[in-house]
């Protein structure tokens, strides 16, 4: 499981005047799968959740967020097990927002794009898996498989675009399996 590269630092104070990562507290427990997210910038995690979400008129979208109608629009965190979605993780892509300046700031310095780092253990969790997997692609392979055989299907000719839609298809799911890191075990590729 991915985690935030501070929590493998020795920072947390033991009784005994030493110091511990947070990491090895969560090993003492059991929780011996962490490793430190490949990448860990904020504005980055943030550009590569939105770009699963762009040009939605074109394509559909390659990051979806399970979470009940009714738990949509929550007005506050929903504390503790809720096996019905995300209503959480939600709740804090809709708060997340950029750090603003003041007048008096900005007479001396540039605008910032600095997010504001409040409300955001869930969007954490999300920009860690985000970056840790390869951008969205700009087509699905169903769009790039119809301009294939667009022009085959517009003489006629069904049997070949049906074989050149099968081949995309399989191009497409061949380079569609990424490694997913499963507990303390060694990586499987997704079939």
């Amino acid at each position: 499981m991915f985690a935030d590269p501070s929590i493998f630092y020795k920072t947390h104070a033991q009784n005994d005047g030493t110091f511990k990562a947070i990491a090895s507290l969560f090993a003492d427990e059991g929780i011996d799968n962490l490793c430190p997210a490949p990448e860990n910038n904020e504005l980055l995690g943030m550009q590569r959740i939105l770009s699963h979400w762009m040009n939605l008129d074109q394509r559909e979208p390659t990051l979806k967020i399970v979470c009940p109608k009714a738990m949509q629009d929550i007005a506050r965190p929903d504390y503790g097990i809720v096996n019905g979605g995300c209503p959480n993780l939600l709740w804090e892509l809709r708060r997340a927002r950029r750090a603003e300046r003041t007048p008096t700031q900005l007479a001396t310095q540039n605008p910032t794009e600095k997010i504001v780092d409040k409300d955001n253990h869930l969007r954490d969790c999300l920009k860690y898996l985000v970056l840790a997997f390869p951008a969205p692609p700009e087509k699905s392979w169903q769009q790039l498989a119809t301009e294939a055989i667009a022009p085959l299907a517009a003489q006629g000719d069904t049997t070949s675009a049906y074989i050149r839609f099968l081949q995309a298809k399989a191009e497409a799911e061949a380079n569609d399996r990424p490694i997913i890191p499963i507990g303390r075990y060694r990586p499987r590729r997704r079939y």
